[in-house]
């Protein structure tokens, strides 16, 4: 029987990692049986989403509450967890000299230890020639630094951008090199992931395995033709964090305050109090802005669909392959985006805007009015097939099944 077991973060439960929602359903046609172990249970919200028949899950395997959490890490001590090798870190990196260094060193141990003190952590040592699927590079992961050279098992760990980039956690992530070296392979999102594994970490080519992201591909595109209207209609979609600078967008649209202007923000998060301040302050006259919230994948898509949308704009300081930028390409949306991570395998300046990532608000107004000239509707097309080219989720999950199964 061909089983899979994937580790998440919290997937199914809550409404988080809703890319796994497809992936789920193309990885249960292709594994006879598949067994779900999600980490945490995010804030808490144990309500589960629908999964294939064949796909049975577990509870998360930390416990709700800081006392509850606590005691299993001791739990875990007690079951003989490798505690010893962050304490040889602790002190071989240095740790201790830096407070946000020791936080995440901390965090990683005890959620590490708790991990190994759960009983789900018992039931996976004994799992026989399974493939062991690690969503991230993180959480549950961590338990590869158990494993013997005798195991029956395979792992995989798939690689985002805030698992790998030193730049975005203080020059520190804790046990990378001693994960990445006992992990069997590692399947980074991007190429740029895949050199930085290469040359950062000493990695050997021969156990990465570039594993992109994809969308599926709309059948029906109405959106794909030329946009006629004299509005220019800009969207943006991400949670609203400091990192991902929507206060630029709202700056950058004072330059266009006498055009009309139609601007929709998908998403939510601590700066959404401060994003309207400043759109008041603003006193926009002929810009439309609508900050509509946490909406469901599926209705962000549905907007997509249905609506003449100019661009797509991301302005974010770091970013892997922003599956917000996918979508929106995948209707024929050309995108404005900061030239990070490995935007650029998505987004160029032939299929849309790359901006620097220390970009000013004049680069910004600059790109948006390139928006409405004759070459704009010719990178709607551009943006369509580099989209299908690179990113359609049926070829790309076809490849990541041919990797697991070693094909």
């Amino acid at each position: 029987m061909d089983k899979l077991i994937l580790f998440t973060s919290s997937f199914p439960f809550g409404n988080k990692e809703t890319y796994l929602e497809r992936e789920i359903d193309f990885l249960s046609k292709y594994f006879d049986k598949v067994e779900i172990y999600p980490h945490y249970y995010n804030q808490g919200n144990r309500t589960q989403r629908e999964v294939p028949e064949n796909v049975k899950v577990h509870e998360a395997a930390l416990p709700i509450g800081k006392s509850k959490r606590l005691l299993q890490s001791l739990k875990g001590v007690f079951k003989g967890a490798k505690l010893g090798i962050f304490v040889k870190e602790f002190f071989s990196k240095k740790v201790y000299t830096s407070k946000p260094n020791l936080k995440s060193w901390l965090i990683t141990m005890n959620d590490y230890l708790a991990t190994v003190g759960s009983s789900q952590y018992d039931e996976i040592k004994g799992e026989k020639n399974a493939v062991f699927y690690f969503y991230w590079g993180f959480g549950w992961s961590y338990i590869i630094l158990d494993f013997d050279h005798a195991k029956s098992f395979t792992s995989y760990v798939r690689l985002h951008g805030s698992e790998v980039y030193l730049g975005r956690s203080n020059g520190y992530i804790p046990l990378r090199k001693k994960l990445f070296q006992k992990a069997d392979f590692l399947l980074p999102i991007s190429v740029n992931l895949s050199e930085y594994l290469n040359t950062r970490y000493d990695v050997l080519s021969k156990k990465i395995k570039v594993s992109r992201l994809g969308v599926f591909m709309p059948s029906d595109l109405s959106n794909g033709k030329a946009i006629d209207s004299l509005e220019m209609h800009l969207v943006s979609c991400s949670n609203m964090i400091k990192l991902k600078r929507i206060d630029m967008i709202v700056k950058s649209l004072k330059f266009f305050d006498g055009r009309s202007v139609k601007w929709i923000h998908f998403g939510d998060g601590v700066e959404m109090k401060a994003i309207r301040k400043l759109i008041d302050a603003s006193e926009f006259k002929t810009i439309t802005v609508e900050l509509a919230g946490s909406r469901p994948n599926a209705e962000v898509l549905d907007y997509y669909k249905n609506n003449k949308i100019d661009a797509f704009v991301n302005v974010s300081k770091h970013e892997g392959v922003p599956v917000s930028i996918m979508e929106a390409m995948s209707y024929g949306i050309p995108c404005i985006a900061t030239n990070v991570g490995a935007t650029s395998e998505i987004v160029n300046n032939e299929n849309g805007i790359l901006l620097d990532e220390d970009f000013s608000i004049n680069d910004l107004v600059k790109s948006l009015q390139a928006v409405k000239f004759d070459q704009w509707k010719k990178k709607r097309g551009l943006a369509l097939s580099h989209c299908n080219q690179f990113f359609n989720a049926k070829k790309n999950y076809k490849q990541l099944i041919r990797i697991l199964k070693k094909k």
